[in-house]
């Protein structure tokens, strides 16, 4: 799952919106353009520079005022894919919601595809159904690391599949209720404790470093 982009914004922090500007012509005082400013809701349409450092040395400037009102805005990254961080052309964004960590965002690519759940992870899953969400499924390198064979964590994670089998029932068919909802129960958490042992531990282990360097051991 990818949280950040390499795209960053100005958010304006009482309402939620990012800065937009543009230009009025203004050709009778002798001057070409002046720029004016407001807020959009949609992150896609305001304005974005590549570093948090751009907006740091606009923010620090006098000029027209910017450096007293600094402390109204916070840098944040601009939504991307959630499979690949792509900052190009979104599907299936829905204008009326918050954008800041929509899970649903995703580039052409992976319009089809869900992310594994640990953060800085590429790796992908076909989607199931309708439904993009960046909490559904652990690649199998992370699920082996923080649901590893024969721990209690993985026994819990069986039985619910041993108490459906005994009622005649696969993964596939309509559970009953509290099963199904002790399951989601414990994926939650599984997932809450996963991601919060992966950022106490860093982002990368050595095999990945190994992977996406292409070395071999």
């Amino acid at each position: 799952m990818i949280l950040e982009t390499d795209m960053f914004l100005a958010e304006h922090r009482a309402s939620g919106r990012y800065l937009k500007s543009d230009f009025h012509a203004r050709p009778r005082d002798g001057m070409a353009y002046e720029p004016y400013y407001w807020l959009v809701s949609n992150p896609f349409a305001a304005d974005v520079l590549y570093s948090r450092r751009g907006w740091e040395m606009t923010f620090a400037s006098e000029k027209n005022g910017w450096n007293l009102v600094a402390d109204h805005f916070d840098i944040v990254p601009r939504p991307g894919c959630k499979c690949c961080g792509s900052t190009n052309i979104m599907l299936h964004i829905d204008m009326e919601k918050d954008f800041r960590d929509h899970p649903s965002i995703r580039c052409y690519k992976h319009k089809d595809r869900n992310p594994c759940a640990i953060e800085g992870c590429q790796r992908t899953t076909a989607l199931k159904g309708s439904v993009r969400t960046t909490d559904a499924w652990l690649c199998s390198e992370h699920w082996k690391r923080f649901c590893p064979p024969r721990s209690a964590r993985r026994r819990a994670y069986r039985s619910f599949f041993n108490k459906a089998k005994k009622l005649g029932l696969t993964s596939k068919d309509r559970w009953p209720a509290d099963l199904e909802d002790g399951y989601w129960r414990f994926w939650e958490l599984l997932i809450r404790n996963a991601r919060a042992r992966h950022a106490a531990t860093g982002a990368l282990d050595p095999s990945e470093i190994n992977r996406l360097f292409g070395w071999t051991e």
